[in-house]
């Protein structure tokens, strides 16, 4: 049903100017405490984006940091294999004589 269907539905209340008063005065306390809660979800979302775009820059650091590390270790691997293979063929020389 349409929302205008149901308001015209809906009974019609007598109330002194003094309770209207009132009553907008309620609505405008709950209306502005409304608007205050939005600001303070949008001040806690815009605060929430930031630490994820930190998490986010951390993160990238982090795999950059890992894969120069990788880097590193495949390049010191291959150092190290090459070595031990040059004293393993020292050794054989000083064998032979």
């Amino acid at each position: 049903m349409s929302v205008l269907r149901e308001y015209r539905k809906a009974p019609i209340i007598n109330v002194s100017s003094e309770t209207a008063w009132e009553i907008s005065e309620v609505q405008a306390a709950a209306t502005g405490e409304i608007a205050a809660n939005i600001q303070t979800a949008m001040r806690n979302t815009a605060r929430a984006s930031g630490e994820m775009q930190s998490v986010q820059n951390a993160t990238t650091q982090s795999v950059t940091a890992v894969n120069e590390i990788t880097g590193w270790t495949a390049r010191l691997s291959d150092r190290a294999n090459d070595l031990e293979s040059k004293v393993k063929e020292f050794f054989a020389r000083i064998r032979a004589t």
